[in-house]
């Protein structure tokens, strides 16, 4: 129960965190922006310091770690740099800019992760943790997590629209190989791992580094992932109520792709 640390070698505190807030472009050019999604409050939320002496790769620099992510969680039980007896560091993980640190005896949860309170379907990971794995497409739209936008027509007409989202557009590419199989017959790794952990991202503070690290999606657990994010279980629950009943006309639902509706 300690979530993961941050090590930028060789870099002073201001030049991360501004106003008591971190500052997004050098988490976004450092490749670790997704581990501080929803932190608002630098000194409530977070543990941040210059380590002046010997961090991982032997150098000076600055920890960063989240120690507050919301009320109600307690903090972690170790905090900030340790290690290599306690901590298990990795270089540059999927490619970012610093040096991450898992704790070995008390690796993160899914409630230090959660950004707010996730919502969704629960589903075991490779860390053996249970996780809440939110909807992005379903054939009842309003369900989705992916916001929509009221807007009006030029007639005066409340249009409800989709926000602009690659997550949603991954969905759609998921969507077509799930329920139209024949049409699209194939669907590349790349994409239904994007798919999965920008789904969870929704939920969590995830992105390719911690899953590098922490190996959440794996063979195993990738196509449940997918059919929960799309809204499975709903078509599921239909269909064993049609079986049960043994009526066609039990409460329906959409058959078109889904989208927004009018």
């Amino acid at each position: 129960m300690a979530s993961p640390v941050y090590f930028f070698p060789g870099v002073r505190e201001s030049a991360v965190v501004q106003a008591n807030r971190l500052r997004a472009s050098f988490l976004r050019e450092r490749g670790v922006a997704a581990a501080f999604a929803g932190i608002t409050d630098v000194r409530a939320q977070t543990s941040c310091y210059e380590l002046p002496g010997r961090g991982p790769g032997g150098q000076a620099g600055l920890v960063l770690q989240v120690v507050a992510p919301r009320p109600g969680v307690e903090p972690p039980v170790n905090i900030g740099y340790a290690g290599e007896v306690s901590q298990a560091w990795h270089e540059r993980p999927a490619g970012c800019d610093c040096w991450v640190g898992i704790d070995k005896t008390w690796p993160p949860t899914p409630a230090e992760l959660a950004i707010g309170t996730p919502t969704g379907y629960p589903l075991e990971l490779g860390d053996g943790q249970t996780w809440k794995v939110p909807i992005v497409r379903s054939v009842q739209p309003e369900r989705s997590q992916v916001p929509f936008d009221y807007v009006f027509d030029g007639s005066g007409r409340l249009v409800i629209e989709q926000q602009a989202s690659p997550l949603w557009d991954l969905a759609e590419e998921g969507w077509n190989h799930y329920f139209h199989r024949a049409q699209h017959p194939t669907i590349s790794t790349e994409i239904l791992v994007a798919l999965c952990l920008g789904a969870l991202a929704l939920n969590y503070r995830l992105g390719n580094v911690e899953q590098t690290v922490l190996r959440l999606v794996n063979s195993r657990n990738w196509s449940r992932c997918m059919e929960l994010l799309l809204d499975a279980p709903l078509l599921e629950e239909h269909a064993a109520l049609e079986k049960k009943t043994g009526d066609r006309s039990a409460p329906g639902l959409p058959s078109a792709s889904p989208g927004p509706a009018d």
